[in-house]
């Protein structure tokens, strides 16, 4: 099972995906100055390989949905691991949960 681990502040919002089976990160990373025009993540890879980019992040939904989006394509993760949003629980540290897309199982925490 893998788990993405959401820690959303009023503008940034880090992350990280873990395979719980082997409890291995498989990726990491952040959306800075959100709801700023100078938003951007930074996304490191189980392999190594870095992002680091400007993004559209007007809010903590945009910002996670670039997560996501990042998450998902190739080489988002570690290409040894098939990420979907089926396989994937989600915890997250908001105060709504209204912000995390609703395919993906979210548990949230105070």
């Amino acid at each position: 099972m893998k788990v993405l681990v959401l820690n959303t502040g009023s503008t940034s919002v880090k992350y990280q995906l873990y395979e719980m089976d082997t409890e291995t990160r498989l990726a990491s990373g952040k959306v800075e100055r959100v709801g700023t025009p100078e938003a951007h993540i930074v996304h490191l890879a189980l392999d190594g390989t870095k992002l680091d980019e400007p993004c559209a992040a007007p809010d903590a939904r945009a910002a996670i949905t670039r997560i996501l989006a990042v998450l998902m394509r190739e080489g988002g993760r570690s290409r040894a691991s098939k990420t979907s949003a089926a396989s994937v629980t989600v915890w997250c540290t908001v105060a709504s949960a209204s912000c995390v897309p609703c395919s993906w199982t979210t548990r949230c925490v105070a």
